[in-house]
């Protein structure tokens, strides 16, 4: 099973068990920007009562290919950002972020629904990437997330919401890094 399989895999069960997510991450810049190798696959979610009961039935639903801790589902609370899957043959790594609830609902709100090898999937927008990305350059500088908002932003040109990026950019204290990733 590659990673394409796994994941068609995951957003299939996600849909199944009616957990809105956004697959964000390497998928997300290739599908935008510059393509980039990637050994994990991330998801965007927002944990919810029933999400909480409905995520550890996916995970339960993998199967016996999958290694994760059967505690994490349990566990979550306000202080954890995240938690993970492995597949155990490709060592593929699923990372789901959780985002707390409103800023996964604007997220999921301005979310894009594209087809990916057959299968309807949603993805983070362009402008939301940009700044889920410039946002943690600005806690610590990674020259790989940096490249990846050039490509985004050069690649997707006028069709970006340039106002929404500005707005949210000097929200969130990161201007000097958009005018960056512009020029």
């Amino acid at each position: 099973m590659g990673e394409l399989e796994i994941l068609q895999k995951l957003a299939q069960l996600l849909k199944t068990f009616h957990v809105p997510y956004l697959l964000t991450g390497g998928y997300a810049v290739t599908y935008y920007g510059e393509p980039r190798a990637t050994n994990d696959i991330d998801f965007l979610i927002e944990i919810t009562k029933e999400n909480k009961k409905a995520l550890s039935q996916i995970l339960r639903s993998l199967g016996s290919g999958y290694i994760f801790d059967k505690n994490s589902i349990n566990s979550i609370a306000d202080q954890r950002t995240e938690f993970n899957a492995v597949h155990e043959e490709t060592g593929i790594k699923i990372d789901f972020w959780i985002i707390p609830h409103p800023d996964f609902a604007v997220q999921y709100k301005r979310r894009m629904t594209k087809k990916i090898s057959g299968e309807f999937i949603s993805l983070t927008s362009p402008e939301d990437l940009i700044l889920t990305k410039l946002s943690r350059c600005k806690q610590i500088f990674s020259e790989r997330h940096f490249r990846d908002c050039v490509g985004i932003w050069h690649l997707q040109g006028d069709k970006l919401d340039k106002n929404y990026l500005k707005t949210e950019a000097i929200k969130r204290n990161i201007m000097d890094l958009l005018v960056d990733i512009s020029q």
